[in-house]
């Protein structure tokens, strides 16, 4: 009860936006629409019998035992964005955020490609 109650409390508390509520909607209407990719066959069930002659699970990297492999591998097949953070109130902060992520991430991308490069 304890629990429940501190985060009933929390969530009415949260700062709110629309941003959150647009992209839920923009993902659900490419999903309506048929503007979705199939799941890559690495990442479907491979634990079943047929699975083996389907593809499925081949050349599946597992991000916890081979977390330097990750990158090599293309999970989805495309970088979509749905959620945009106002420039308002908490959400500015959170945008900032993600910007320090995409720019690290960017960061190591280009690192990892000029290694690759001058090996």
């Amino acid at each position: 009860q304890l629990t429940l109650s501190q985060a009933a409390i929390y969530m009415a508390t949260a700062p709110k936006s629309n941003a959150s509520a647009k992209a839920i909607w923009s993902a659900m209407s490419e999903v309506k629409e048929g503007r979705t990719l199939p799941v890559p066959k690495a990442l479907k069930d491979s634990h079943y019998a047929a699975a083996k002659s389907l593809g499925h699970g081949k050349n599946y990297i597992n991000p916890h035992k081979n977390p330097d492999e990750v990158d090599s591998m293309d999970y989805l097949g495309v970088d979509r964005i749905y959620y945009r953070p106002t420039d308002r109130g908490f959400e500015a902060e959170i945008a900032q955020r993600i910007e320090r992520f995409r720019s690290r991430n960017q960061q190591e991308i280009k690192t990892e490609a000029s290694s690759v490069t001058n090996s």
